[in-house]
């Protein structure tokens, strides 16, 4: 088929410096309503595309989930009626436990068992599970602080609440050795709150004129323009839709400036192939695709979509599958029904379609849908991110709700970098939150959560989380 250039165009929906409080004036139809947030900062919003201030001086704090090697265990207080002396508890806990242990007394009857391994600390928990003296063994956890960056702009960005961004932030912040790449309009890489995450050709020597690596793209060190077959990969649209895509996934976290992305130690890397009026070739899209999965991004995302079908990007979005690459696309800003209006490439196979929610945890008005073809929902509408010039605008569309899931998947992948990408999408699906607003319009009928895909592959994996109150481990 031929390609043309009306073909694809970016799915945004609103390009606007105003917050358009439009779907989230409190018409919940049975979700989470997330709209204090947007109602609370809306003068603020008003206003959202200024330069940002402050000091970087902090660090983000990095927090993974790690197998325990020590145990909590509380002995009864009487067996058959006698009260035992410590010593005599002790030794009849200790007399089944290696000599390597470190017993440390907590209060009265609590001690804590410190193992030379977490193999140990499993093995030996079910053998004290089995003891008549004991009457509670668990893990002994490590406990931190819930990580709340101290980004001026966190406050106002809403999706973090409905994704539970905190939470899983105390699992994972992401990888730098997880790559997402940006197939879009480019990325100011410039950008104080995106410049740290931009992913760099390590291979590549800067402004030599010389194709250093012989991968048929000279001085491709942020990533390429397929538009025209340079390394000038910085947004040239009026507000820099893909800059704003990619601080939705990975905007630098806890820096003082502006906002926080999905996955804040990700790394961003720049493809562009949409123009200034975001539109572009079927056939750099697919350059792009296939650049990224030689360049070894792990995710991509695609805010962008049309109305022909393309055997040629079927085919990359194939290849991209096959070689471990997840491809996150948006349903379109059609209110349509995908089933019967096709939008591509979220009617693609082996594509992860995303619709729009607001913070009424309604559909968004303008969002496609479909019961097969879309498969799940994420915040789409007034979202806070970056764009070009070291400015921060509010935007709507399917574009934006795409990021959402493609940083999600990044956590995961941080977390679990031997998943597929069949694993990947089939883990954030299944552990959605399931709203009444999209039953029967995605394949999953939930909307996005961060934190409890990051949980529910935690405990899968025997690791032990933090829940309120109380410790889990998945199995001992």
């Amino acid at each position: 088929m031929s390609f043309n250039r009306t073909q694809i165009s970016s799915f945004l929906l609103t390009f606007g410096l105003a917050s358009v409080l439009a779907g989230c004036n409190g018409n919940n139809t049975g979700g989470t309503d997330f709209c204090g947030t947007v109602a609370q900062f809306s003068k603020q919003l008003n206003e959202a595309i200024v330069p940002s201030t402050g000091v970087i001086n902090s660090s983000a704090l990095q927090v993974q989930s790690e197998r325990p090697t020590k145990l909590l265990v509380r002995l009864k207080k009487e067996q058959n009626g006698v009260v035992s002396s410590r010593a005599v508890k002790e030794k009849n806990l200790t007399q089944q436990l290696p000599n390597s242990i470190e017993l440390e007394l907590i209060t009265e009857d609590l001690y804590s068992i410190r193992f030379e391994n977490a193999d140990d600390a499993e093995r030996y928990a079910a053998d004290l599970k089995l003891n008549p003296a004991v009457k509670l063994v668990e893990a002994d956890s490590k406990v931190y602080a819930t990580f709340t960056p101290n980004d001026v702009m966190f406050s106002r960005q809403w999706q973090h609440q409905a994704l539970q961004s905190s939470a899983a932030w105390d699992i994972t912040q992401g990888s730098e050795n997880i790559t997402v790449a940006v197939v879009d309009t480019g990325i100011d890489y410039n950008h104080e709150d995106l410049s740290a995450n931009m992913w760099k050709n390590s291979k590549e020597i800067p402004n030599n004129g010389i194709d250093d690596d012989g991968n048929g793209f000279i001085d491709d060190v942020y990533g390429w323009n397929f538009i025209n077959n340079s390394n000038q990969v910085i947004s040239d649209d009026q507000y820099g839709h893909g800059t704003h895509v990619a601080g939705i996934i990975g905007a630098v976290a806890n820096n003082s400036v502006g906002g926080a992305g999905v996955s804040p130690k990700v790394r961003l890397m720049a493809l562009k192939f949409l123009d200034s009026t975001g539109s572009g070739d079927t056939s750099n899209a697919v350059k792009g695709i296939y650049y990224a999965i030689k360049q070894g991004a792990k995710v991509i995302n695609a805010s962008w979509g049309g109305t022909d079908p393309s055997d040629a990007l079927q085919q990359a979005i194939n290849d991209a599958r096959a070689a471990g690459v997840l491809v996150v696309v948006a349903a379109g800003n059609d209110g349509a029904n995908n089933d019967t209006t096709a939008s591509y490439p979220a009617n693609n196979d082996n594509v992860f379609s995303v619709a729009s929610t607001n913070c009424s945890d309604s559909m968004s008005s303008f969002s496609n849908y479909s019961a097969t073809k879309v498969h799940i929902g994420a915040p789409g509408e007034q979202i806070i991110s970056t764009i070009i010039n070291n400015q921060y605008g509010s935007l709507s569309g399917t574009s934006m709700a795409t990021p959402m899931v493609s940083g999600v998947a990044a956590l995961v992948l941080a977390a679990h970098p031997g998943l597929t990408p069949a694993q990947v999408q089939a883990q954030i699906m299944a552990n959605s939150d399931v709203i009444p607003a999209l039953q029967g319009k995605v394949a999953s009928n939930g909307r996005l959560n961060a934190y409890k895909v990051l949980k529910a592959l935690a405990q899968a994996a025997n690791v032990m989380v933090l829940t309120p109150f109380r410790f889990l481990l998945a199995s001992l």
